[in-house]
């Protein structure tokens, strides 16, 4: 019987005008095996999963029934080492294989043996859709076995980045814990530097407060002691008969206007009488008096209630910059501007003199250096600070600021008075 070739299919389509029926039957018999085979190997081909002999097993059930002889058919799967066959396998001088590569060079074949002599076909005794048939089902397990090897290796670099990810997460937790461990530390540490800070600040405060107090009491002893009996002295000589007494009045005034200069200079009254801006209002008149150089005092927004520690501090520096500049500025004119902003005081001492050398400028030498370093560490302790700008032959100015909670007092009086121990 004359057969056709269907070329898209690869498969012989008989002819039924030229064939009896029994033998047309036959044929589309064996077509049907070839393509039930080709169907069940790529549904169990589809299992990514399943392990290669078991999927070789399962592949190798399906081949003897695709054959024509199926009761003397026997089949071999071989890949990379892995070999599968049917029970009956054995040597046997009909055979058709199909051989097959995968792209990383493992080699594997397909393997079909009758047992016993059939007819003769196009191959031997294998009809050509037997050839295609083995052909398709090697290149399926090539497709698979590659597949299934690029699913390995992809599952294979997940673990080892899951891996990976793990030591370096167990390591950053590590790291973090170590660094909490270490922020703690620093926090303790941190909180207990403050402790000591607060206490020193106390303790300065109260140690200011202490010395002036000595201050005042000295000041009262110089005054109620050493003053009214230089006024008593005065007095005796000039009622005595004679020139001998008169002769030493000039000396008696003289030791009687150092000791009221004293008193000032140790009391220091007026801050806590009638509050800190009239007091550097009397610091500058006495200090206008005593060299001369014209000293002015203007503020903007008052200076409020101060503390006694704060304004304490803040007189004796403006006191001690206004010191430096008698001894040092070579200055016709003074400017003291008081301001406050906030919860900030700021002092600014401000001349129109020679200017600072540059190393006094950080108040480590020359004009005031040590003057200037001392105010900036006694500022410190309170949380304030001192800036310095200055030019040569074109003047100085100090701004001192201290923090200060906010207070309503239009006058800018400070009411409170220290208590005498």
């Amino acid at each position: 019987m004359p057969k056709t070739e269907n070329k898209n299919l690869n498969i012989r389509v008989p002819d039924i005008a030229s064939g009896n029926k029994a033998q047309i039957l036959h044929l589309l018999r064996e077509r049907v095996k070839e393509l039930t085979a080709l169907h069940s190997a790529a549904r169990i081909l589809q299992d990514d999963a399943a392990p290669l002999p078991e999927i070789f097993s399962q592949i190798l059930k399906l081949l003897p029934p695709a054959w024509q002889y199926p009761e003397i058919t026997e089949a071999r799967i071989r890949f990379d080492g892995e070999i599968c066959v049917t029970p009956g396998f054995k040597p046997s001088r009909w055979r058709q294989t199909a051989a097959f590569r995968t792209a990383d060079g493992k080699k594997g074949d397909i393997e079909i043996r009758y047992l016993a002599a059939t007819p003769r076909e196009a191959e031997g005794p294998f009809l050509a859709e037997e050839r295609y048939l083995i052909n398709s089902i090697a290149e399926m397990l090539q497709s698979y076995a590659e597949r299934k090897a690029a699913r390995q290796e992809l599952l294979k670099a997940r673990d080892e980045l899951e891996l990976r990810v793990r030591l370096r997460t167990a390591q950053l937790e590590e790291l973090n814990e170590t660094l909490l461990a270490e922020i703690g530390k620093r926090k303790k540490k941190e909180k207990k530097i403050r402790a000591y800070q607060q206490k020193l600040k106390r303790m300065t405060a109260e140690m200011a407060l202490t010395e002036e107090r000595e201050r005042r009491d000295l000041a009262a002893e110089l005054h109620e002691r050493l003053g009214h009996n230089l006024a008593l002295v005065k007095m005796k000589l000039a009622q005595q008969p004679g020139g001998e007494g008169r002769a030493l009045l000039p000396h008696i005034n003289e030791a009687i206007q150092v000791t009221r200069d004293l008193t000032r200079e140790l009391g220091s009254p007026v801050l806590y009488e009638l509050g800190f801006r009239a007091a550097l209002e009397s610091l500058a008149e006495q200090f206008e008096a005593k060299h001369g150089i014209k000293t002015r005092v203007s503020s903007y927004g008052g200076a409020g209630v101060l503390e006694d520690s704060v304004k304490l501090i803040l007189f004796k520096a403006v006191r001690e910059l206004l010191h430096n500049t008698a001894k040092h500025a070579r200055c016709t004119d003074v400017f003291i501007r008081l301001h406050r902003s906030g919860e900030r005081v700021r002092v600014c001492v401000s001349d129109n003199g020679c200017g600072l050398e540059s190393g006094a400028r950080g108040g480590s030498a020359a004009r005031g250096g040590f003057g200037l370093f001392s105010i900036k560490e006694r500022l410190s302790r309170f949380g304030g600070s001192i800036r310095i700008k200055s030019e040569k032959n074109r003047g100085t100015s100090v701004t001192l600021e201290v923090p200060q909670k906010k207070t309503d007092d239009t006058n800018g009086n400070q009411n409170t008075a220290l208590r005498r121990s």
